[in-house]
């Protein structure tokens, strides 16, 4: 019997996946404040989607500890302690580290002048005291790194651990 050769089936993230991701980009980017409460109601209607992927996604993010549950099933962005935001920098210097090496040796110069644009301009913002857009350049120059280093998995991570 010959081999059959079929392409894979292109499957697109469920709706509470993509609702994660949309929320795990926020936080990154500090849309939301530490203490603010989200409902499921809200973050349905700003997503423009039912509540049923609005409250399993909110479920996942506090089940990984991107979100904390409050009083009466409350969701609320937490706190980053001292302790916290210590472990986050230490694991996240070590994977970025590793990163930026692996990305040097496979970035081509319009992928590196897209890399010191990014940074470039999350300089500035940070001189203009524009910290949402300079935790947006951030978030672009880091995950240029990622990409250039072809390692998604340190992507997915950064966005674990609050950010890129």
């Amino acid at each position: 019997m010959a081999a059959i050769s079929l392409d894979n089936i292109e499957r697109s993230a469920t709706l509470t996946a993509q609702v994660g991701q949309r929320l795990r980009e926020a936080i990154a980017a500090g849309v939301f404040a530490p203490g603010d409460r989200l409902t499921i109601r809200s973050v349905a209607a700003a997503l423009g989607v039912s509540p049923t992927p609005a409250r399993e996604a909110l479920n996942i993010l506090a089940t990984e500890g991107s979100l904390e549950l409050g009083p009466s099933r409350s969701i609320i962005v937490p706190q980053l302690s001292i302790e916290r935001l210590h472990e986050i920098t230490e694991i996240r210097v070590s994977l970025e580290g590793l990163a930026a090496e692996t990305a040097a040796a496979l970035l081509d110069a319009a992928a590196i002048a897209l890399i010191v644009r990014a940074n470039d301009a999350m300089t500035a913002a940070t001189e203009a005291h524009d910290f949402k857009l300079a935790m947006l350049r951030n978030r672009e120059f880091h995950f240029g790194l990622y990409r250039g280093a072809r390692m998604p998995a340190v992507g997915h991570g950064a966005d674990l651990l609050g950010g890129g």
